[in-house]
């Protein structure tokens, strides 16, 4: 009985410290975006040139995310994870007094480069953790990054009204990243899941089921953090009098990925995964509708920004349970998908931003629709697949 409670006491640290990793990792990811017309102005960049932080910063994280996936398969992931939160702290302290903009493009990549490691570190290391039922954890741990990108903006408002400057709100984030890391050196890491147990029927992996759900995540990752980069910027271009509106609309999109991902696991614990999922998509889709035809009225932005962070919420965490069901997801194969992730977040934010300034800023939501609308058509092409794990 004693070693018992030791280990749910060691499984709750450990699962304590993916929350507070991806809490960080939404709070950096989502800290741009409302003073990406700032870093703009600091290193005299065009609005075009300002989006290519999105698409380096991506670009890090889709090395990170690789590399990230073949170490935590061989090695004990805490201390990885521990430096991966030094650096994140590092880059993300020092933005704001970064000038030069080739080196705030370096910091950026930098920085996706320690979010890529943390974020594959904290999913695989996650559902090895919890193998018999991660869903709801997983759900659990979204939430978090959501309250992480919840508060970076309401944050940044708070030191611009007080001090002008965000530098403030940058530098405590630095200091509390990197505490958290000395603390998750503590914390013992999880037993590495052994290979044989990653692949598919017969003992054969699915590569080909692979590369198609990391089609996906490629085109979920794009829409999201293209809709996070350009939010702000979208609608103080169509409503120039709604400042405070446009920061606390990426607050709002936040707070409600973090309560979507917080309802969804009493929900993904009783309704099977493909159905949370096209609930999901076909939300996401009405609420990004609702956007591009109603810009002009601020109510409805509101209304169609809480819908949308409602709607993909769930998506990621809950597309783990569904992929984890057809082919058990190993540290590797959890590291594609990132990267996928990664490599739409580097395409897609720079082609809305491309769209915003030729066609305006309803040509970047219709980027970011489209997106999400061929990430939907797939999933229900995905669906006709069986799985082989476990039944849903």
């Amino acid at each position: 009985m004693p070693a018992e409670i030791t280990l749910k006491k060691q499984r709750l640290a450990q699962t304590l410290a993916y929350f507070v990793v991806v809490t960080g990792f939404g709070l950096v990811m989502s800290a741009l975006g409302p003073v990406l017309p700032d870093l703009a102005e600091q290193t005299q960049a065009s609005l075009a040139q300002i989006g290519l932080l999105f698409t380096l910063r991506a670009l890090g994280a889709f090395f990170g995310s690789l590399l990230g996936g073949r170490i935590f398969d061989r090695l004990p992931g805490h201390p990885v994870m521990a430096a991966g939160m030094f650096v994140l702290a590092a880059t993300f302290a020092v933005t704001p007094f970064t000038h030069n903009f080739a080196l705030l493009l370096l910091v950026g990549l930098m920085m996706g480069f320690a979010g890529g490691v943390l974020l594959v570190g904290a999913n695989t290391l996650l559902v090895w953790v919890h193998a018999d039922h991660v869903g709801p954890w997983m759900n659990g741990m979204s939430f978090f990054n959501g309250m992480g990108g919840f508060f970076a903006p309401i944050v940044i408002a708070s030191f611009l009204t007080m001090t002008g400057k965000f530098t403030g709100a940058f530098g405590v984030a630095g200091l509390l990243l990197a505490a958290a890391g000395a603390w998750i050196l503590f914390v013992p890491s999880p037993a590495i899941r052994e290979s044989q147990q990653t692949a598919g029927s017969a003992g054969r992996m699915r590569y080909g089921l692979v590369l198609v759900f990391a089609l996906i995540f490629l085109l979920y990752g794009g829409a999201e953090i293209s809709f996070t980069s350009w939010l702000y910027t979208f609608v103080i271009t169509l409503h120039p009098a709604a400042v405070t509106a446009a920061v606390m609309l990426n607050s709002a999109f936040w707070l409600a990925m973090a309560v979507g991902r917080l309802l969804a696991i009493p929900i993904s614990a009783r309704l099977r995964p493909r159905i949370v999922l096209a609930i999901d998509f076909l939300g996401g889709l009405v609420s990004l509708a609702i956007i591009l035809t109603l810009a002009d009225s601020l109510p409805a932005l509101w209304i169609g920004t809480i819908g949308l962070g409602l709607c993909m919420a769930s998506i990621f965490p809950v597309l783990l349970d569904f992929i984890d069901r057809r082919i058990k997801i190993s540290g590797a194969i959890n590291g594609v998908f990132l990267a996928a992730v990664s490599a739409g977040a580097m395409f897609f934010p720079w082609l809305s931003g491309v769209m915003f300034e030729t066609n305006g800023p309803k040509a970047a939501m219709m980027v970011i629709l489209t997106t999400l609308l061929t990430a939907a058509g797939i999933f229900g092409a995905m669906t006709r697949v069986r799985p082989t794990q476990k039944t849903e």
